[in-house]
């Protein structure tokens, strides 16, 4: 898995956090007062998706004789592979009196060229995505 650049994290931290406030939580300056803390991983790792799939094609093969014309049909498996990115984001929470683990949630996705240079929405996407999840 790569590592987070310093840019990105500010990026997950905001959008973490913006999206607890729009479910009604809120941030406190006391970690004490606090119902819960949150952790979380973000991550992507190349991938490849291997195929199989039977692929039909007929030959024909005309031959004199008694029976006239004859139909010979091959079946062969077409092979298709494709590598691809995939990214990960997923939220921990805590309950800090007790401190266990109290929640995990996460999403993946696949990463596409547009991701990566404007990695913004998909990063708001993937956090609303999780935290939904949570109740």
């Amino acid at each position: 898995m790569e590592d987070l650049n310093p840019v990105m994290k500010l990026r997950v931290d905001d959008e973490i956090e913006n999206a607890f406030i729009a479910k009604g939580y809120q941030l406190v300056n006391d970690p004490e007062a606090a119902d819960f803390t949150i952790s979380y991983t973000v991550g992507s790792r190349d991938k490849i998706k291997v195929s199989n799939y039977p692929s039909t094609y007929a030959s024909f093969a005309w031959g004199y004789g008694y029976y006239g014309g004859m139909y010979g049909r091959n079946m062969a498996t077409q092979t298709n592979i494709r590598q691809y990115s995939e990214g990960k984001l997923a939220i921990d929470i805590y309950d800090v009196k007790s401190h266990q683990p109290a929640w995990h949630g996460w999403a993946t996705k696949r990463i596409s060229t547009n991701d990566k240079e404007s990695p913004s929405l998909a990063i708001k996407n993937a956090v609303n995505q999780v935290v939904a999840q949570f109740n």
